[in-house]
């Protein structure tokens, strides 16, 4: 769990006297403050520990790993595998719905309501990963063109298999093994 220490309320605190009578304190109380754990889990602070993360797990398995400066870009690393450059955009996520993980896959423009997919010219990869079950999967964004992508990490009620995305298909580990063929 993160979290935040803010200041919430002054701290009361009081001497007292021989006859247990309040005395008030040798400095100005209205200051001191009693600091509060508050869980503060915006999607800014959920999309930092995505990239993080992830930046951790692509130096871990020893893959280049490129960080652009900013925070508007399309891109949010660029990683080297195989004298290869690919354009990654991170993605993180907290839901599971129905035995799917799901992540957003596009992009919002803060300060509007407005939402823009990803193109292949934008990115190559998007990394997705899941405060849930802390895995790293990767999708190439031309196989998944839309807006929000599931991943299967139980089987479904009718076990249906066609079309269905496993998440253990697209694990770093497995991408890895594809590529580095």
């Amino acid at each position: 769990f993160l979290f935040d220490i803010v200041q919430t309320k002054p701290l009361n605190i009081f001497f007292k006297n021989s006859t247990n009578t309040p005395l008030p304190a040798p400095w100005p109380c209205n200051s001191c403050v009693v600091p509060k754990k508050q869980n503060i889990m915006n999607s800014k602070r959920i999309g930092n520990i995505g990239e993080a993360i992830t930046l951790a797990k692509f130096v871990e398995k020893g893959i280049g790993v490129y960080i652009h400066f900013g925070d508007n870009e399309k891109i949010d690393l660029i990683i080297e595998l195989n004298k290869q450059l690919y354009k990654v955009q991170v993605k993180t996520s907290n839901r599971l719905e129905q035995g799917c993980l799901i992540f957003n896959t596009r992009s919002s423009r803060s300060g509007t309501k407005e939402t823009v997919l990803y193109t292949e010219e934008d990115i190559d990869l998007y990394a997705c990963y899941s405060l849930i079950t802390k895995e790293l999967y990767i999708l190439e964004r031309r196989n998944f063109p839309q807006s929000t992508v599931s991943l299967r990490v139980e089987n479904s009620k009718n076990n249906q298999l066609k079309n269905v995305k496993f998440a253990k298909d697209y694990t770093l580990d497995k991408f890895l093994t594809f590529k580095r063929c």
